[in-house]
């Protein structure tokens, strides 16, 4: 009996310092930043479906981990490429609880050509889950409504329902390990843009403060909008554009129009609620050079308002920014975002190669003041899209006093 119970112990003790040693090597830790890369480095990326990973970096730039997404179904896994010069691909969010990053791709082996001329119906859409506290990969959602599209990214609100953004069918609502069509919850319109019809060219959909939004570039009366109200998950939904955000493209020079809106960020900011946004857009007209970076609006009298913009380099090229996240503080909003320089042979998409890093001190209502910083870049034949940046809440401490308080007491009950 002594030996059972020496056994027991010993193998409990191994079994736990197995586990806190793979949670310590592939969790991602609060704080750190996290960025989509696509590529491998081993060829030149060009329209075809790459490998996809996730890179991990301290705030400073510190490499940590990489995660690779599966390159081929598995049982119910499926596969997760990208297309190396999808600029519109890749985005990265995090859930609402922080528990769970959200990612889309293509259920392709990589080298595949135009991967988005082939029709959902055929080859799924795919979207993975990443846990964040201990970096476990879950692929078995696959959307086969999409149409032959590529799908740009999703969110997940709890680690099951998921709302998908793709270039023609609308917003999708799903629910983790479903292969099938999803519920679109906005559908995309017909008739002439002007008429302000619902956006078929979907980029961007994130959940901020429990409200649904969604971003569009295509020439509609939408560009940032809310869907519906909360967290939706029927059909027929209504989009609000955000008031005062501009709905149209206007000419190079004359005012900045957010026209090529990607990426958006709510923070909180002067006493407020979610009351600044900032929008990594691509078709920024605020200089007659036409640069692409950052834009940033304030929440006054209930209509946003625009401060003005974080220019990123003079590359000349659309596309140049696409993956947005942060968080405020005492010293200001702290933004990370992806960006690259300048064309190559395979195009602007095949130019994110950085990591960058603004911050900007001024706060609520007032120009963005501060200067970007590079703390990461891609390497040869790979390049970055979606970043998040896991924050730091007390939260995580009272997760983890609940699960130690959790066991004491199952211990209690034992004895």
């Amino acid at each position: 009996m002594a030996m059972k119970i020496l056994t027991r112990i010993t193998f409990g003790i191994t079994a736990m310092t197995l586990l806190a040693i793979n949670v310590h090597a592939a969790g991602i830790t609060p704080g750190d930043v996290v960025v989509v890369q696509v590529g491998n480095g081993s060829g030149v990326l060009s329209g075809n479906t790459a490998p996809v990973f996730l890179d991990e970096y301290t705030q400073s730039g510190a490499f940590v981990q990489q995660i690779a997404m599966p390159t081929s179904q598995v049982g119910g896994n499926l596969g997760l490429t990208m297309a190396g010069t999808g600029t519109a691909e890749g985005d990265l969010t995090l859930s609402p609880d922080g528990q769970f990053l959200a990612l889309t791709g293509f259920n392709f082996a990589p080298g595949v050509i135009s991967p988005a001329t082939t029709n959902s119906s055929v080859v799924a859409r795919s979207v993975g889950l990443v846990a964040t506290v201990d970096g476990s990969i879950d692929t078995t959602t696959g959307m086969t409504g999409d149409g032959a599209s590529d799908p740009r990214g999703a969110v997940t609100l709890d680690g099951n329902s998921i709302w998908e953004a793709n270039g023609t069918s609308g917003i999708v609502y799903t629910t983790d390990g479903t292969v099938g069509s999803g519920t679109r919850i906005v559908t995309p319109g017909t008739s002439s843009p002007a008429t302000g019809t619902v956006p078929s060219n979907d980029r961007r959909v994130n959940i901020f403060n429990g409200q649904l939004y969604m971003s569009d570039s295509s020439l509609t009366g939408y560009r940032l909008s809310t869907v519906g109200v909360g967290t939706p998950t029927t059909a027929g939904q209504t989009l609000v554009n955000l008031p005062g955000y501009p709905t149209n493209t206007v000419a190079t020079g004359t005012g900045a129009n957010g026209g090529g809106v990607y990426s958006f960020l709510f923070l909180s900011e002067g006493g407020g609620t979610n009351n600044v946004l900032y929008v990594t857009d691509a078709q920024n007209a605020f200089t007659t050079t036409n640069f692409d970076g950052l834009l940033k609006f304030s929440l006054v009298g209930g209509v946003w308002t625009n401060n003005g913009f974080i220019p990123v380099g003079n590359f000349g090229g659309s596309n140049n920014v696409s993956g947005l996240s942060g968080y405020a503080d005492g010293t200001g909003a702290h933004l990370f975002f992806t960006a690259g320089g300048g064309f190559n042979a395979a195009g602007p998409g095949a130019t994110q190669t950085n990591l960058d890093l603004y911050v900007d001190s001024a706060g609520y209502n007032a120009a963005p003041v501060g200067s970007v910083t590079t703390i990461a870049s891609a390497g040869a034949n790979e390049v970055f899209r979606g970043v998040v940046v896991l924050p730091e809440p007390s939260t995580y401490a009272l997760v983890g006093a609940g699960l130690l308080g959790l066991l004491t007491m199952r211990r209690r009950r034992r004895s």
